[in-house]
């Protein structure tokens, strides 16, 4: 069920059930009571998004038949903050609307999100990689996932994110639609090599680094998005000096931004637009791929270029240090990449 459509069912039961108890008591609001007249400070969002169930392979006698594979991701747009709530409300129709669900603890939320005390860098994306749902019938339903957390000012915001549970057999949905496939990353088969140049000549300084996670979603043959996730930590050159300086702060201080994002739009006649987010500082970004594909493989090539400057990375740049001649570094960085999918 749609989002458009869980409002029209609001308004219909309007004046009908403003005096039920529960999480939504006010039938003529979207939000559930909890979640209302809190300021958006975060992304929250799930992927693959509807979600259809798969036979689930567990061999446990207690596994259950049906298992819904999803990640949840978030990200602070407000800077650094703390969670102090999380968890799902399920949609019961528009007779009991919202209905509490699944509820998280911030050493819950810690370790479920590999996010160390619950504190969410800003723009640092953290995901929830398992966040299945389980069952032994086929059915469909809608959960809206939400996240409470403060600044160090105790400012709460909140970000919400609405997973669509299907109950039609992903292999089904795939076969009959031919549409809305996600293809799932490979870091151990993917490539990923930067190169940073001199500001005068041709000199060049080549190494690489590693793909975390990453996924495309696909509708009649198009990329219709995508999400990444790099390991800034992974930075390797053979020069430990650079590499040690490549991690500190005059570069992408890893230990306080351990990785970079790729938020991708879309891939249109070949070129991929989408945001790149480095050291808190997200930035529009596009560049030309191109894309290989069978029934069990994609692989997408490319070459992004960033300006290192727009995500305060300053060291030796000719647009602040004119004077530094053939010291100088060039704002400009590559990103070559060859990156490997398995259908999800």
């Amino acid at each position: 069920m749609h989002v458009p459509l869980l409002f029209s069912l609001f308004v219909l039961c309007f004046g009908q059930a403003i005096g039920q108890e529960g999480p939504w008591s006010e039938r003529s609001r979207l939000m559930p009571d909890r979640l209302r007249d809190l300021p958006v400070g975060l992304t929250l969002y799930h992927t693959p998004n509807p979600n259809y169930p798969e036979p689930n392979t567990d061999p446990s006698p207690k596994a259950t038949k049906y298992v819904w594979k999803h990640a949840t991701c978030v990200r602070s747009e407000v800077g650094p903050l703390t969670v102090v709530a999380a968890g799902s409300f399920i949609w019961y129709g528009p007779e009991r609307g919202w209905k509490e669900n699944m509820q998280l603890d911030r050493k819950k939320f810690s370790r479920s999100f590999n996010c160390p005390k619950g504190l969410l860098e800003g723009s640092q994306t953290y995901c929830y990689d398992d966040n299945y749902r389980y069952g032994n019938q086929l059915f469909a339903g809608d959960a809206l996932w939400f996240i409470i957390a403060e600044d160090a000012q105790g400012k709460r915001y909140k970000g919400t994110g609405l997973i669509e549970t299907e109950a039609t057999l992903l292999k089904e949905h795939t076969t009959a639609s031919q549409t809305g496939q996600t293809w799932k990353a490979q870091p151990q088969k993917s490539q990923l090599s930067w190169t940073g140049y001199g500001a005068i000549g041709e000199y060049s300084l080549t190494g690489t680094v590693k793909l975390a996670k990453g996924s495309l979603s696909m509708e009649a043959e198009k990329v219709t998005g995508g999400q990444f996730v790099i390991d800034l930590k992974t930075l390797q050159h053979s020069s430990e000096d650079l590499l040690r300086h490549l991690h500190d702060k005059d570069f992408f201080h890893t230990k306080r931004y351990p990785t970079a994002t790729f938020e991708l739009d879309h891939i249109v006649d070949g070129l991929a637009k989408g945001q790149l987010t480095i050291k808190g500082k997200t930035q529009p970004i596009e560049f030309p791929v191109t894309l290989a594909q069978s029934t069990e493989a994609l692989v997408v090539k490319g070459t992004a270029v960033f300006d290192r400057t727009k995500f305060d990375i300053q060291y030796r740049s000719p647009s602040y240090f004119p004077d530094l001649g053939s010291k100088g570094i060039r704002d400009d960085v590559q990103l070559a990449f060859e990156l490997h999918f398995s259908p999800q």
